[in-house]
C-alpha cells in the first residue's frame, strides 16, 4: 500500500457516487477505519483506498432524527474537511436512514491506497 502524503490532505476528497465498501466505527478505542473504491488528491485519483482516523481527543456526532445509531456501516461521504487539529465528515449511513456528521478534534489521520491515476480534466 501506497501512503499518502500528510501533506496532501488538505486537498483529500471523495465523491458520494463512490460508495464506501467497508467501515468500523469504534469509540472506545477511538478508531474509524473506511475502505473506499475511490478518493481524490491534488490532481490524482487514489483507488483501493484506506482511511484511518485514530486517537481523537474528543469528536462530536450530530446524527439525523432517523438515524438511530452509528454502529452502522457507512454509506458514503457526501462532505470531507481536513484542517490539521479538526476533521469533518459527514454522509449516510448504510442501512439506517439520516444524515451524520462526525467533527474529530486532534485526530490523527492515515490514508493508504492501491494504485493511483493522474486525473484527467474534463476541459479542453
Amino acid at each position: 500500500m501506497i501512503h499518502l502524503e500528510i501533506k496532501t490532505f488538505s486537498s483529500l476528497s471523495f465523491s458520494p457516487d463512490e460508495p464506501v465498501l467497508a467501515s468500523s466505527f469504534d469509540t472506545n478505542s477511538r478508531r474509524l477505519i473506511i475502505a473506499l473504491t475511490k478518493a481524490y488528491a491534488d490532481d490524482k485519483v487514489l483507488e483501493g483506498v484506506r482511511v484511518e482516523i485514530s486517537d481523537w481527543t474528543d469528536a462530536k456526532i450530530l446524527i439525523g432524527e432517523q438515524v438511530l445509531r452509528l454502529s452502522d456501516e457507512l454509506s458514503d461521504i457526501c462532505e470531507f474537511e481536513y484542517q490539521g487539529n479538526k476533521i469533518r465528515l459527514a454522509g449516510f449511513l448504510r442501512n439506517a436512514p439520516g444524515w451524520y456528521d462526525i467533527t474529530f478534534l486532534n485526530p490523527q489521520l492515515s490514508v493508504e491506497y492501491a494504485s493511483e491515476e493522474k486525473f484527467a480534466s474534463r476541459l479542453p
